[in-house]
């Protein structure tokens, strides 16, 4: 069996917390990144059942990591 994971990340601190937490738009940028830079990983999603053409299997994980481009 094959692995994978995919890392996905907000590219902007603002605007893309703002759209799951609306409330966000209330903060300065300055104080999302601040409490972004101290979260942990999360572990969005366990992708099972992927199977190719070969019938070779994989499962992966979807792991979303709250720092913002700018902050990578």
């Amino acid at each position: 069996m094959e692995n994978f994971a995919f890392i996905i990340h907000p590219i902007t601190a603002k605007k893309d917390i703002a759209r799951k937490f609306p409330a966000a738009n209330l903060l300065p940028e300055s104080f999302l990144e601040l409490v972004m830079r101290n979260m942990k990983p999360v572990d969005v999603s366990h992708i099972t059942g992927i199977r190719s053409k070969d019938g070779t299997e994989a499962e992966g994980w979807f792991i979303g990591c709250l720092l913002s481009s700018k902050q990578f």
